[in-house]
């Protein structure tokens, strides 16, 4: 039997759909971590003749003198089992830890205006943070690993679900990050040309600096889009005199500005 071309057009697009997927999504609803957190309390006081309290942690006595935990507490945790995933809870920082079977791991904090949740994999983490009055998305974004590379696409709500800002991190810059960072090695290069007698540098040190300065400042790069949809690398240095920031046009590879500990130029 010979599969009509819709069909076949719908199964290409779903493929292509979740193999270009670059957001996590966790497989609980924001209610189930607080269904979640008063099981595990319950579960604590079931069992809490087996159980020791440290550092806002619940562990196992057993497990914790044995040799098992190899002079490491968080082996001795006490962890909450279900079908498909285990967790437990660190009472502190108001924080539930989940590792699934699916190799996620996800962390949600309970605080009193913005709870937070952050979903991870070997690819990818995905932060969300929500508001706590209405369960209403405040904020969502996603970072590849290991590079922590801003990916995907980061969206800001308020509270009544209305859309305040919105970046596609793919779609809106055509740079590489090694490309930036060549960019980068010649504005600073012409920056500190320019402004060389402000760091009181002597000649001699000043060579000195321009010729290691790739080993030795290696800049942080992050994406940005501002107000007007521009999109924008900014590059971070940090020097002895201060942290040295300075903004690269991702469309036109220009120098826009450069900003020393507050003051821009």
């Amino acid at each position: 039997m010979k599969k009509k071309p819709a069909l076949i057009f719908l199964i290409l697009f779903l493929c292509c759909t979740l193999s270009g997927q670059k957001r996590l999504y966790s497989p609980f609803k924001l209610t189930d971590y607080e269904n979640l957190r008063f099981d595990y309390l319950a579960s604590v006081e079931k069992n809490k003749d087996s159980l020791i309290f440290i550092d806002n942690l619940y562990l196992l006595k057993a497990k914790l003198d044995s040799l098992q935990t190899n002079g490491n507490k968080y082996n001795a945790i006490y962890n909450f089992k279900k079908k498909d995933f285990k967790y437990y809870y660190i009472f502190g920082n108001n924080m539930l830890h989940i590792s699934t079977d699916k190799k996620l791991e996800i962390i949600y904090i309970f605080k009193n205006t913005i709870n937070a949740e952050r979903i991870t994999d070997d690819k990818l983490t995905t932060y969300n943070t929500y508001f706590n009055i209405n369960g209403q998305l405040k904020e969502t974004n996603t970072l590849s690993l290991p590079d922590h590379d801003a990916v995907g696409i980061t969206e800001r709500y308020n509270v009544i679900g209305k859309l305040l800002y919105n970046a596609d991190w793919d779609k809106d810059f055509k740079l590489k990050k090694h490309q930036v960072k060549i960019l980068g090695e010649k504005y600073f290069e012409d920056y500190m040309t320019q402004k060389k007698e402000m760091f009181e540098l002597k000649e001699n040190d000043f060579k000195e600096l321009i010729k290691n300065y790739k080993t030795s400042l290696q800049p942080t790069i992050q994406k940005h889009v501002d107000d007007e949809r521009s999109s924008i690398w900014i590059l971070k240095y940090y020097m002895e005199s201060g942290i040295l920031e300075m903004k690269i046009d991702d469309k036109t590879k220009k120098f826009i500005s450069a900003k020393l500990d507050g003051y821009i130029e």
